[in-house]
């Protein structure tokens, strides 16, 4: 048509193009046609039409775009995650990542079908992305240079009197030679986020470089072990280990003098917050002060400051009901009397999140343990959380107090590693948390990882 046929389009057309070529340029011909293309696809939201965004008033527009972009870079590390060799998979999440950023309804669209079925792997790889070659060379080219000496690598010993033997791994940010860390007796032990499953302190350069090269002070940021691997108590007793050994060495064991017990702040972001609450929760248990002691040693002191960060602090499980319904779960005699309200709560759930698999009632009542949700995480299959409003919540008796903290782990790690177990457990999420939308946190990240934190053998009461 294009190549046999008039140049100037069917004789209709030639028409009309000579009748507009006498009032029209070529230039507003090409104006007015985009014009026309961009009213007709909006004008829903030019005339005041279009449905509300639902997120639109939780975010500032430049915090809307970042979640644009970090949308994309997780639906585009979650495409390439399986690909091997390495490098392929590297270069690919790049390559993904980019079409996704252009094609932005096609990362929304892939990055809620896979936080509908997240596994571990998942978590890993979508919070572990800034220490991949690509975007780490991206992100060292952008950040100001904020230190003139690179972080270092380190291990802190265990106390002697502790459960464990193995040391903790660190990272120490300190803008200065090791020789000039003599002349220090304040340091800033961080703890950093991850979800409890992911996230040394490399993924966090951008604040950590900041703080210590801001303050001038030895910032010691803790690698503590991950779960599933290592579920709770392991990383509070890896932060509570060296806090105790900083204080017993006076600082030695980085590098420090030795002349004076230093002074200590914790910090830590998210999850790294919620251990550092419950390391001051420790620390003021041991007995906090000076003048008492502590298996035979002066007992810890308590640390000079707590700097949270966005803190996971608010892990209300039991509000998913109200007070009287859940006296009425709790008392087992009177599961089959309030069926009905179980019943109707479960439905109402399932309306809502029409896309999540969910137990059904009849195998709750045949469970031998009340379920609630269920993950093999060791094996890749998805981690379903499904809350269940009719899971009774018992104490477990939990306590941060060291001495009541569970002895190595090593055996019964191994064993958990040769043979999976299904995690039957009794949480089921307040609606706070059920029902909020994040583009950031979703609630099925918010439910995985308080699972594999917890690991298969705790039922604390929340």
């Amino acid at each position: 048509m294009f190549h046999r046929g008039n140049r100037h389009g069917p004789p209709l057309l030639r028409r009309i193009s000579g009748l507009l070529s006498h009032r029209l340029t070529a230039w507003q011909t090409v104006v007015i046609t985009l014009l026309y293309l961009y009213t007709t696809r909006n004008f829903g939201k030019l005339v005041g039409l279009e449905c509300p965004e639902p997120l639109a008033s939780l975010y500032t527009r430049s915090y809307f775009r970042a979640t644009w972009i970090t949308t994309a870079l997780d639906a585009g590390f979650w495409t390439a995650m399986n690909l091997r060799p390495k490098w392929l998979r590297d270069f690919a999440s790049m390559v993904f990542s980019v079409y996704y950023l252009i094609c932005a309804e096609q990362a929304d669209e892939k990055v809620r079908k896979i936080r509908g079925g997240l596994t571990l792997q998942h978590l890993r790889v979508g919070w572990d992305k800034p220490t991949t070659p690509y975007l780490s060379f991206i992100t060292r080219i952008m950040r100001p240079k904020l230190m003139r000496y690179p972080p270092r690598a380190i291990r802190i010993p265990r106390p002697r009197d502790s459960s464990y033997k193995e040391s903790v791994d660190a990272w120490l940010y300190f803008d200065g030679p090791i020789s000039s860390l003599k002349k220090h007796n304040k340091i800033v032990l961080d703890i950093p986020g991850g979800g409890f499953v992911a996230m040394d302190p490399r993924g966090h350069d951008d604040k950590l470089l900041a703080w210590a090269g801001r303050t001038g002070l030895p910032l010691l940021a803790l690698n503590y072990k991950k779960a599933p691997e290592h579920p709770y108590p392991y990383a509070l007793n890896e932060c509570y280990d060296v806090y105790h050994t900083l204080v017993a060495s006076r600082g030695r064991c980085i590098g420090l003098s030795g002349d004076s017990v230093p002074q200590i702040v914790i910090s830590g972001d998210s999850a790294g917050a919620n251990l550092a609450v419950g390391l001051t929760l420790m620390i003021l248990q041991s007995g906090g002060t000076d003048t008492r002691r502590w298996h035979g040693e002066p007992s810890l002191p308590v640390p000079d400051g707590v700097v949270l960060v966005y803190p996971a602090l608010d892990m209300n499980i039991g509000n998913w009901m109200t007070d009287e319904q859940m006296a009425l779960i709790k008392d087992r005699r009177m599961r089959k009397t309030n069926r009905g309200v179980l019943r109707r709560k479960s439905d109402d759930y399932r309306k809502l999140t029409p896309d999540t698999p969910h137990a059904s009632d009849e195998e709750d009542d045949r469970a031998p343990s009340p379920p609630g949700m269920t993950e093999r995480t060791l094996t890749g299959e998805p981690i379903i959380a499904s809350p269940s409003s009719n899971a009774p919540h018992t104490s477990a008796g939990h306590t941060i107090d060291s001495s009541a903290a569970t002895k190595s782990p090593s055996a019964a790690s191994a064993a958990q590693l040769a043979k999976p177990e299904p995690l039957r457990t009794r949480l089921a999420m307040s609606s706070m948390i059920s029902y909020f939308n994040d583009r950031i946190l979703t609630p099925e990240m918010m439910r995985a990882m308080i699972i594999l934190y917890i690991g298969p053998y705790h039922r604390p009461d929340f």
